[in-house]
């Protein structure tokens, strides 16, 4: 833990607290909230998208407890949280101007309070995701949904949510929907598809337009190699010379997905998980019976290195050297000169009979 991601964390409780207070009091006011960390104003003025899980989560819920409160620098002379974390006497407290009610510019319009002109540290760059340098996704057009995806850890959890959501849009159309309230398979099975499309539309849009225009991809395409193919539903999928096999369609033709996606990362998680926390063979395995993600054994690689539980197992465990072996087993003698026993039991064990088996316990000596 830093001192920039605990500054982060009491952002967080502060936004929590003045949340809480201005549902219970009914204020309907601008709000101004202030923290003398640079390095966490600069993430919570900045996209959740941009940082690591840690500041990506609370910044996300910074942003979505109170979306138009403004966050302000104050300085550490100015700042009454530090008289009390600096140490202060109580007869100093007593008296204590700033403790009591602030800085005096805070009485003050917002006009005249200091301005944010502190400069963007770099202890920032620290928490930022590394920028992917795949080929494939040279190219990303933005979709308004592409976000919800962020707000799930995993999959189930977003298809269960999707597929609720379709449900609701089709009962308010009049349109025939399931009466028990457990979502079917093929309800889930359209929400998987649909964030398919939202995927692939945003990372593999000039190939779909060079395939509707029944143009072949150039050779130096990421995707020339896997000949890949638009099916009925506009899903692109892997091509290949198993149309006549007898494997499953999702296997013959699995769906194609870039590395770098949300739910590229989504899908192997869920793999990873239903394999057991299988390794990077298997969990590809798993996931090639539905889709062909290009690249897609360093990403398996990389989320599995960063698994908590993974990387418990993988720890390196204290191994105890054995002692000298004594001067009569490591001294030729004729045998039985040196007579070793050991014992065990009692151990239960069935003693079979003509008709039935009794049960029954027996010792162990071994010399």
């Amino acid at each position: 833990m830093t001192i920039p991601r605990l500054e982060l964390t009491a952002a967080l409780l502060l936004t929590k607290i003045v949340s809480w207070t201005q549902q219970t009091l009914e204020l309907n006011a601008e709000i101004y909230l202030w923290s003398d960390s640079s390095v966490a104003l600069a993430w919570i003025n900045s996209h959740p998208s941009r940082w690591k899980e840690f500041v990506h989560n609370r910044v996300t819920k910074i942003q979505e407890e109170l979306p138009t409160a403004v966050w302000r620098h104050v300085g550490g002379i100015y700042n009454p949280a530090d008289c009390a974390s600096r140490g202060i006497s109580p007869n100093q407290l007593n008296e204590h101007h700033l403790w009591w009610s602030g800085p005096d510019w805070l009485a003050k319009p917002p006009s005249a309070w200091p301005q944010n002109t502190i400069n963007t540290p770099t202890e920032v760059s620290l928490e930022e995701r590394p920028a992917s340098a795949h080929p494939v996704a040279v190219e990303v057009r933005q979709h308004p949904l592409a976000e919800f995806l962020n707000r799930y850890s995993t999959l189930s959890k977003v298809l269960q949510v999707t597929a609720t959501i379709n449900r609701a849009i089709q009962r308010l159309r009049r349109q025939p929907t399931p009466e028990s309230p457990v979502l079917t398979t093929g309800e889930l099975n359209e929400a998987r598809n649909f964030w398919v499309k939202v995927t692939q539309t945003q990372y593999f849009a000039n190939v779909f337009q060079n395939l509707n225009r029944d143009l072949h991809l150039p050779r130096q395409h990421p995707l020339a190699k896997l000949t890949p193919r638009i099916d009925d539903s506009g899903i692109l999928r892997l091509g290949g010379r198993l149309k006549n096999s007898m494997l499953d369609p999702d296997e013959t033709h699995p769906i194609i997905l870039p590395r770098q996606s949300r739910l590229t990362t989504l899908i192997i998680n869920e793999a990873h998980k239903k394999t057991l926390h299988g390794g990077t063979q298997i969990t590809m395995a798993y996931i090639r019976q539905r889709y062909w993600i290009v690249g897609g054994r360093k990403s398996v690689q990389s989320f599995i290195l960063r698994c908590s539980i993974c990387t418990r197992f993988r720890a390196t465990r204290a191994q105890q050297l054995m002692g000298q072996l004594p001067t009569s087993r490591a001294t030729p003698s004729r045998p039985f000169l040196h007579t070793g026993i050991d014992y065990a039991g009692p151990l239960p064990i069935l003693k079979w009979r003509p008709t039935n088996a009794q049960p029954s316990t027996v010792h162990i000596a071994v010399f």
